[in-house]
């Protein structure tokens, strides 16, 4: 196991804020990684609510074209996040090339008061 002190580097995807109802992806690219932990930071604000979940692709597209197809529940073990959370993997059953955070932000009330923040980093 690697020294601390060695560990890669922590990607920040997203420091969101002002967001109203709708769906955005945050795609990453896995050259290299055999599993990431992912750390969301989630203020819902106001009467919205916000969701999270990861998706993966194996293919040789380029990252924008890509297929993704949905790993929340096989690699974390839950079908998706509605809070902060802190989570590894507890498998890693595909070989991918990107990973893919989505967060759905709903019922906000024609408020835009959502705000998160996605940090991943390589494990493994």
């Amino acid at each position: 196991m690697p020294h601390p002190k060695d560990a890669p580097a922590a990607i920040v995807l997203a420091e969101a804020t002002s967001q109203g109802d709708g769906t955005t992806n945050y795609d990453f690219n896995l050259e290299g990684w055999s599993g990431f932990s992912i750390q969301i930071e989630d203020t819902a604000g106001g009467a919205g609510n916000n969701t999270y979940t990861v998706s993966m692709s194996n293919t040789d597209a380029v990252i924008g074209s890509a297929v993704f197809v949905a790993a929340t529940a096989n690699a974390f073990g839950v079908a998706s996040w509605t809070t902060s959370a802190f989570a590894c993997p507890v498998a890693w059953p595909f070989i991918a090339r990107y990973a893919r955070v989505t967060v759905v932000r709903a019922a906000d009330g024609g408020g835009t008061d959502g705000e998160w923040n996605l940090t991943v980093r390589p494990v493994g």
